[in-house]
C-alpha cells in the first residue's frame, strides 16, 4: 500500500544531480504544513511530502509500529523512483526517521545521504515508557470519543507547545480540525514514544549524516538536542515547530545542510 505523497520541483537542470528532498509532517500535521520550505527548496532540488498513515490523504491506511511505518515509506520511495535522499522530518516524523536510521528493514532500499531531525525525542528509558503510554492512551481515549477540536484545545495546552502565541495555536486548531479521531488515535498507538527505546547511541554511531534543528524556545528538546552532541542548529524567535514559525530561517539552514551534504 502506498501513502499519498507529492513532487514539487525538479531541482535546477544545469547544476549536477542532487538528491531528492523528502519531508515528513509531525503527528496530527500533513504534507501541507511543508509548503512554505518547499517553496524555497524545490527551487534548487526536487522535493516529496508524504503523508504518513492516518494523516491527510493517506488517513484511510493504518500502521501497526514503525517498522511498518518504515515499510510503507519505502513502498512509497520505490514507486517514485526514488534511489537517493535527504530526508526531513518533525517531531514525529524525525521519530520515524531515527527508527529508519537505527533500524532499517528489509524493505529500505534509499540510500540516505544525510536526515534533518526537527524537534524529534531519542527516546525514553525504560522505567519511563510504562507513564508516558498511559498518557498516550489517554490521550487516545479522548481523540476516539470526544469531538476532537475540543480535544485539540487541550492538546496544544501542552508545556511543549507554551511558546505559541494564542493566535498561533487557533490557527493550529483550525488546520487539525479536519483530522478523524480514531485515524489518529490509532497512528498515536502505533508510534507511541513509549514504544521508541532510546536512540540516541545508535544515531551518535551512525554512519549517515545527520543535523539536528529546534527553536531558540523549545527548551526541552535544545536540552536534549544539546546533550546528545549531534550537529545542532537553533532558530531564532521559534518554539517547537520552527519550520512553521521561521519558515524562511529554517529553509535558510535546511538549504545550507543540503550543500554540505551534495
Amino acid at each position: 500500500m502506498l501513502l499519498f505523497s507529492n513532487t514539487f520541483g525538479q531541482g535546477n537542470p544545469n547544476s549536477p544531480r542532487r538528491p531528492t528532498v523528502v519531508f515528513l509532517h509531525g503527528f496530527l500535521g500533513n504534507s501541507k504544513d511543508w509548503s512554505s520550505v518547499i517553496q524555497q527548496v524545490s527551487q534548487t532540488h526536487q522535493c516529496i511530502a508524504i503523508d504518513l498513515p492516518g494523516h491527510g490523504y493517506s488517513s484511510a491506511i493504518s500502521a501497526i509500529n514503525f517498522d511498518h511505518i518504515q515499510t510503507l515509506i519505502a513502498q512509497t520511495l520505490m514507486q517514485r523512483g526514488i534511489t537517493e535522499a535527504v530526508f526531513v522530518g518533525y517531531s514525529l516524523g524525525a521519530r520515524v526517521l531515527m527508527n529508519i536510521v537505527s533500524y532499517p528493514n528489509a524493505s529500505w532500499q534509499c540510500d540516505l545521504r544525510g536526515v534533518m531531525l526537527e524537534g524529534g525525542h531519542f527516546g525514553l528509558d525504560k522505567d519511563q515508557r510504562e507513564s508516558r503510554y498511559r498518557s498516550d492512551q489517554q490521550w487516545a481515549k479522548q481523540f476516539r470519543g470526544r469531538p476532537i477540536e475540543q480535544v485539540l484545545q487541550s492538546w496544544y495546552q501542552q508545556t511543549v507547545f507554551s511558546s505559541l502565541s494564542d493566535h498561533q495555536r487557533q490557527t493550529l486548531i483550525d488546520q487539525r480540525k479536519h483530522n478523524r479521531g480514531e485515524r489518529v488515535a490509532e497512528m498515536l498507538e502505533a508510534a507511541s514514544l513509549a514504544k521508541q527505546q532510546n536512540l540516541l547511541p545508535q544515531l551518535q554511531q551512525s554512519s549517515i549524516s545527520l543535523h539536528y534543528v529546534c527553536g531558540d524556545n523549545d527548551m526541552k528538546f535544545q536540552q536534549l538536542a544539546i546533550k546528545s552532541q549531534l550537529e545542532l542548529s537553533i532558530i531564532d524567535d521559534a518554539g517547537h515547530n520552527a519550520h512553521n514559525e521561521q519558515p524562511e530561517l529554517f529553509s535558510r539552514q535546511l538549504l545550507h545542510y543540503l550543500e554540505q551534504v551534495g
